[in-house]
């Protein structure tokens, strides 16, 4: 099987352009991007904050299923309700931390403001003492459900607290 000339034109065209590739020249990589404490602070709350909202926009949608199912069989409701109860959590956990930061920004006086590493750490403490609190004693309602909620509440602190810990880390490893 010969080939044609405008075969071997091709492929030879292909070759002397891989040859051209490999001889090229490397660019040089750009420089690192430093970044300081407070930067990084920054992008953290930053993170933080889309977090909030990610979580509150998901919860508000599943409150609304949760609605429209209970509407459709409220006598089923206890069967398939306990679904639900973690994506409350998240909501809820998630509108506490929204308001603490929105607090937190608020200037008490014209002397002090926090930087956002502090109002991290802030959050990370009170996240840390409610945790630790429902981890040695857990709710005993008499009703189920209010303890499954607060198990939940719990869990998604502790979710939050393993985020602000992460971000505490990172800045703090960039010292």
């Amino acid at each position: 099987m010969t080939k044609t000339p405008a075969q071997l034109g091709i492929e030879a065209a292909k070759t002397d352009d891989r040859r051209r590739q490999k001889n090229k020249p490397i660019a040089p990589l750009p420089p690192p991007v430093i970044k300081t404490p407070a930067v990084m602070a920054a992008e953290a709350m930053e993170a933080i904050i889309h977090g909030c909202e990610w979580s509150i926009k998901r919860g508000a949608v599943k409150i609304e299923e949760f609605k429209e199912r209970l509407d459709k069989n409220p006598a089923s409701a206890f069967e398939w309700s306990a679904t639900y109860f973690g994506d409350a959590a998240r909501f809820d956990v998630a509108h506490m931390v929204k308001r603490y930061l929105e607090a937190a920004k608020d200037k008490a006086d014209d002397y002090e403001t926090k930087s956002d590493l502090e109002i991290i750490k802030t959050l990370r403490t009170i996240f840390y003492e409610e945790v630790l609190r429902k981890a040695k004693w857990p709710s005993r309602s008499t009703s189920p459900q209010s303890n499954d909620m607060e198990l939940h509440l719990t869990s998604q602190k502790a979710e939050w607290l393993e985020v602000f810990d992460n971000h505490i880390a990172r800045i703090e490893r960039s010292n």
